[in-house]
């Protein structure tokens, strides 16, 4: 046996014991524990965001509840998500607001049983392991959806179509029924309670049960789920906010359904040619419907069906958004887990009738790793700075002296758009946080910092009444303008002319107390006496008593003026 030969015999035997030893499912393990490590280490700026806020919200103020009942059923934009607060809550009871990783914890499980749940699907159905392995490990480093992976309340997104497919498996067998289907409709309970997506994967379930005529079993999955949500929906659902199509955004209608559509799957390919795939897709589907009505492969149809009740239910729901919010990262994330196993089981069924075309297809799945996984790092970056701007603006309300004498209900709305206003926490929230010990040990904030965000964060939000008293500052008049020191010390000014403005020096740190009476909001100008620039004119919401906090210490500043008549006090 000459050298040649035995070098061919020890390359096949490694490669026999290469294939002895790797197992899909164990490659397919492994990329996710790289693909969690990468989630990590991306969302290592991230921080509680918008609907995060949502958690205590308008039945919550602090660590005690209140109202239990409406804390865990009260809709959460028109979704059922009690599941979700009660994941939230024990979190929060063990770690409090100290750190976000914590709450990621929960949408990461999630995440890792829907990747396996794409490789059992995708598998069942006929779908090569190796390939299988590759498509489920694309969705792993899913970076299309990195919204949902890198955000806490983004587990009413991932958890409906985890506990769905779960009871989707279950299902997927002939003959009567049995514990599977039991165990099937509690994860189908699990679903309901946990996310909008629910609805879909209603619809996804009973498509598959349809397709494989098992209608006993279509009762038994379906019915009690469904009921359970219209009752919901009938006693404390239906409280929720809804937007629903207008007049206005009728015609945009299937344009938003096509982009949702489509950008689900460009979501998987990460190719700009979705039409050509869809159009292929269902010629697919069309031209072998039979195939679709055997076990294994009527879960991958009916996931497939799900893209289209999954885009007609948002577009129904969300299109008063804007068309481009059908793209939005979270839902391509449901998007993309609904038609991946279709994609896997086209590319399977072309390779096993052209074997040479599995290069390519490889290099098709590879191409969708790579570029869904630098896609997590863009969106990382993207909304790392804003999420770290929400985490300093709640540091330094927390540090604030006077904090305390906010007025209840007040909500941290800032100009640069941190905080969405609906979600925005109150002063309340932070309060009570703060007290409880249940925010990060943030390090002392600089006091020009601290008086810089008084005026860009606080200011223009807090509104106090309390006792006048008397202003220490000099007043002058602009165009005339008339001005009155009253016996309690207060100045009461009123422009001469509409449009003109009134000033006041105020002298040192120090902050001045404005009514205006009939004003719901109030145009400031604040500008520096010592090198003369001008300031940025500011808006405030007043309700009638505003508190403006101005200067730093020992500089004069000035406050510019324009409305009807004002009383200025200290």
């Amino acid at each position: 046996m000459n050298g040649d030969t035995a070098s061919r015999r020890l390359g096949n035997t490694a490669s026999r014991r290469l294939r002895d030893t790797a197992s899909p499912r164990g490659v397919l393990a492994g990329a996710v524990v790289a693909a969690i490590g990468v989630l990590l280490i991306e969302s290592r700026d991230q921080w509680f965001f918008n609907d995060d806020w949502g958690q205590w919200g308008a039945t919550r103020v602090g660590p005690p509840i209140d109202h239990p009942a409406r804390f865990f059923f009260a809709p959460h934009n028109g979704h059922w998500m009690s599941l979700n607060r009660v994941v939230f809550e024990g979190v929060y009871r063990v770690f409090g607001l100290r750190s976000y990783l914590p709450y990621l914890l929960p949408i990461l499980a999630v995440h890792v049983a829907a990747v396996f749940l794409v490789y059992a699907v995708a598998t069942r159905a006929g779908v090569r392991p190796w390939l299988a392995c590759a498509g489920a490990a694309m969705f792993a480093f899913f970076g299309s959806g990195a919204e949902v992976l890198t955000w806490s309340d983004a587990f009413g997104f991932a958890a409906p179509l985890a506990f769905g497919t779960a009871q989707l498996l279950l299902v997927d067998h002939e003959g009567p029924l049995d514990r599977r289907d039991v165990v099937g409709l509690g994860f189908g309970l699990l679903s309901i309670v946990s996310g909008g997506a629910s609805l879909v994967m209603i619809g996804v379930i009973a498509s598959s049960l349809i397709l494989l005529r098992r209608w006993k079993a279509l009762a038994f999955a379906v019915v009690p789920p469904a009921c359970a949500w219209l009752a919901w929906f009938a006693v404390i659902g239906h409280e929720g906010e809804h937007t629903l199509v207008d007049r206005e955004h009728a015609p945009q209608m299937a344009a938003y359904f096509w982009r949702s559509v489509s950008s689900s799957i460009e979501s998987v390919t990460q190719l700009g040619v979705s039409g050509l795939i869809v159009a292929a897709l269902v010629a697919f589907a069309w031209w072998r419907p039979q195939s679709f009505c055997a076990v294994g492969r009527a879960p991958v149809a009916a996931l497939a069906a799900g893209v289209i009740v999954f885009a007609a239910e948002t577009t129904l729901a969300r299109v008063n958004l804007g068309v481009e919010f059908a793209s939005s990262s979270r839902y391509l994330y449901i998007g993309g887990f609904l038609a991946l196993p279709l994609l896997l089981l086209a590319i399977e069924d072309v390779v096993r009738k052209v074997p040479r075309l599995l290069g390519p297809a490889v290099v098709l799945v590879l191409w969708a790793l790579v570029a869904n996984a630098f896609a997590i790092d863009s969106f990382a970056r993207t909304w790392g700075p804003r999420r770290q701007a929400i985490r300093d603006a709640v540091a330094v309300v927390s540090q604030l002296d006077g904090l305390d004498t906010v007025a209840p209900g007040t909500r941290l709305v800032d100009p640069q758009h941190a905080f969405e206003p609906e979600w925005a926490p109150t002063v309340d929230v932070v309060r009570a946080l703060r007290d409880h010990g249940d925010l990060p040990r943030f390090a002392p904030r600089p006091e020009p910092e601290r008086l810089a965000w008084s005026t860009r964060l606080l200011l223009g939000v807090i509104s106090t009444a309390g006792a006048p008293v008397p202003l220490a500052a000099e007043i002058t008049g602009e165009s005339n303008a008339v001005v009155r020191r009253g016996p309690d010390g207060c100045v009461d000014i009123r422009p001469a002319a509409e449009g003109t403005e009134a000033q006041v020096r105020v002298r040192g740190g120090s902050s001045v107390r404005v009514d205006a009476p009939g004003l719901t909001r109030l145009r400031v100008n604040l500008s520096s006496v010592v090198d003369g620039t001008l300031g940025e004119d500011k808006l405030f919401d007043v309700a009638g008593v505003v508190r403006i906090k101005v200067g730093v210490a020992r500089t004069d500043a000035l406050v510019a003026f324009a409305a009807p008549t004002l009383r200025v006090c200290g």
